[in-house]
């Protein structure tokens, strides 16, 4: 079970016990469970990979210190200024660019502006159905 707050956390509860397993520093407005693999939740900013975000729970921060969970594919940063693959900065769109909402499916990383512009990026590669399967 997911929850997504208002204070820019998304929790990952045992619906078994009730008891939260995992918070992850993360603003969303929609997600769900990836349909094969319950690993990975599905989220407008784009799909993030649970267990490594568990482990590091467990082990501590990394050398980076990424307190946010680990994208999976294409995604958002977290403070939505960059288009990122596998967690790494990949395209800085120009402020007036930035999302006000976004839609992320396979390799289409779809950004709606504060100006009304929807904007479709296309990328021609994409290892993320072989990662989620």
């Amino acid at each position: 079970l997911a929850s997504a707050s208002e204070d820019k956390t998304v929790k990952i509860w045992d619906p078994a016990t009730g008891q939260c397993v995992s918070t992850l520093n993360i603003q969303v407005n929609d997600l769900q469970f990836h349909e094969s693999n319950s690993n990975f939740l599905r989220t407008n900013l784009g799909t993030f990979d649970l267990q490594a975000a568990a482990i590091a729970t467990v082990f501590g921060p990394a050398p980076n210190d990424r307190s946010s969970p680990i994208a999976v594919g294409y995604s958002l940063s977290s403070n939505r200024a960059w288009i990122t693959y596998q967690g790494e900065n990949l395209l800085w769109p120009p402020s007036e660019y930035r999302p006000s909402s976004s839609a992320i499916s396979g390799t289409v990383v779809s950004i709606g502006c504060s100006s009304g512009r929807i904007l479709f990026f296309t990328f021609a590669d994409s290892k993320t159905s072989q990662q989620v399967s």
